[in-house]
């Protein structure tokens, strides 16, 4: 390398981070030490420029940044800025990979992939639910009011447009800042308020409103992986939801930002939801099952807030679509609600179809003697599978119960059980031990079966009593597969609910008496 290749400040890069005077995360120091450590032994981008470390004082953190801009433009000694957070951790070569992505005029502004701490709803103990929000945002209009929105799903390993990005590790060239001047002054970071609310906007995103008035692009590298040290409050929710990882996105496709997976299914799939305050889990849920059905239908039973359907729909690919029902019932029937929801799908798969419902024996492609359908264009038959909005459905669910449901001679029902089942399991009679019962959290039914719940049970036994009818129409099917977790079974039958649930014990079993 020559002195003149040390030297150059277009090649050359200022680290900048913000601190407290007291304290970095040790992540932060571990990643700053084997950043220049790589940086030495290579093209030593950073060495040949002074670090900025700026103490975040009484003036708050937006003066602190516009400070720092200011000693960077100054000293002209490099004409990348890389901002780094303090409780970051991050690559020995995130800089190479960023600079890699850069160009000062198609992309100055390239951030890695970061994740924020995201609040959902307190856990009553003192702590907080917390989700891992990227921060790749995108400059939405919805009701009237604009702001920036979340892309919940994203491009992997690609470098992805957006219209804003954070400032935990993002490198930004020289001429955005000084372009951000000629125009604003030297106000990079001063909070501005979003125009249709009036709520401040934090210092990092107005940063990104100043470079979108002057169109200059912003881009992330999702390539370019990170860790943020925030506090989280582990328990047994936490655990059950692990276990419904699923794979992240696959990288796009030449002139794809994003590639929706893989959509196989045979039949129409939906899913359909009753929720009532548990708008993390419901979340969770809703996010797990958009790579796995077609429509997802919930039905808001009083929640409070309301349930925000087109934040639902924000955090789907776009092959899935979710409706919000909404119902004030109460005390609830769970019953009634199910058949609303059943009677949506119904609905739905007519219209889509065109014509009335039929059950599997009439689809023109399957023969008397097998209800394989086969074929999407002309069959009337579709899947719907039944879950709680505390269950937690992990990666390939789905398919596991509806592929040998489709494949089966009369099952009407197909579920993965309340623990792992080795082989499959057909109930004919009702003569069964209660561990081979039908999952009454998370099962798949035959749409064109027309099964219903009674309504008479209005809040239990009445997925017994569906059990029961599914083996009178052919059987309920226990198979092999990733079992969908109840995290928070029987937690809201107290108080009139538990009375409730033993009018429903009687109805129950004044019903089946003579079976």
């Amino acid at each position: 390398m020559t002195d003149d290749e040390q030297h150059d400040p277009s090649t050359a890069v200022t680290v900048a981070y913000i601190h407290d005077g007291e304290k970095v995360d040790y992540s932060f120091h571990h990643s700053l030490f084997y950043l220049m450590a790589f940086d030495l032994g290579n093209k030593a981008r950073l060495w040949n420029t002074k670090p900025i470390q700026w103490r975040c004082g009484t003036d708050g953190l937006p003066d602190a940044r516009n400070g720092a801009v200011q000693h960077f433009l100054a000293d002209g000694g490099a004409d990348w800025l890389f901002w780094v957070d303090s409780d970051m951790g991050f690559a020995a070569d995130t800089v190479d990979q960023l600079l890699a992505a850069a160009d000062p005029q198609l992309r100055p502004i390239v951030s890695g992939l970061t994740f924020a701490n995201r609040d959902a709803e307190e856990d009553g103990m003192g702590g907080r639910f917390t989700l891992a929000a990227p921060v790749i945002m995108d400059w939405k209009h919805i009701d009237g009011e604009v702001g920036f929105d979340i892309r919940w799903n994203y491009a992997q390993n690609a470098i992805v447009r957006c219209d804003g990005v954070g400032s935990a590790c993002v490198l930004v060239h020289r001429s955005v800042f000084e372009r951000i001047a000629a125009e604003f002054g030297p106000n990079w970071y001063t909070r501005t308020r979003n125009p249709s609310t009036g709520q401040m906007i934090s210092e990092d995103l107005s940063f990104c409103v100043r470079a979108n008035a002057l169109e200059i692009p912003i881009h992330v590298h999702t390539g370019v992986k990170t860790t943020h040290a925030k506090p989280v409050w582990l328990g047994e929710d936490q655990y059950w939801e692990q276990r419904a990882l699923r794979a992240a996105p696959a990288a796009p496709e030449p002139g794809d930002e994003v590639r929706q997976p893989g959509r196989d299914w045979t039949v129409p799939r939906y899913a359909i939801v009753p929720t009532h305050n548990r708008p993390a889990r419901l979340l969770a849920l809703v996010v797990s099952l958009g790579a796995q059905c077609d429509r997802i239908v919930v039905l808001d039973n009083a929640s409070t807030p309301s349930v925000d359907e087109k934040y639902l729909q924000s955090a789907l690919p776009e092959a899935c679509t979710v409706e919000v029902i909404r119902d004030e019932e109460q005390p609830p029937n769970l019953a009634r609600f199910w058949n609303v929801m059943f009677d949506r799908c119904a609905t739905v798969q007519k219209e889509s179809r065109g014509g009335e419902i039929r059950h599997a024996r009439d689809c023109a492609l399957v023969t008397t003697h097998h209800l394989t359908c086969t074929c999407r264009a002309f069959s009337r038959c579709y899947d719907v599978a039944v879950l709680n909005d505390d269950s937690v459905v992990p990666a390939g669910w789905y398919n596991a119960a509806s592929g040998p449901l489709r494949e089966h001679l009369s099952a009407a029902v197909a579920h993965t059980g309340d623990r792992p089942i080795p082989a499959p399991d057909l109930l004919t009679d009702f003569n069964f031990d209660r561990s081979r019962r039908m999952a009454p959290h998370a099962f798949v039914v035959r749409g064109e079966a027309g099964l219903r719940a009674d309504e008479s049970m209005r809040w239990w036994y009445f997925d017994d009593d569906f059990c029961r009818q599914a083996i009178l129409a052919g059987g309920v099917l226990g198979v092999p597969g990733p079992v969908a977790v109840n995290a928070q079974a029987n937690s809201s039958t107290v108080g009139p609910l538990a009375e409730q649930a033993q009018r429903d014990r009687d109805a129950f079993e004044k019903k089946w008496a003579q079976r």
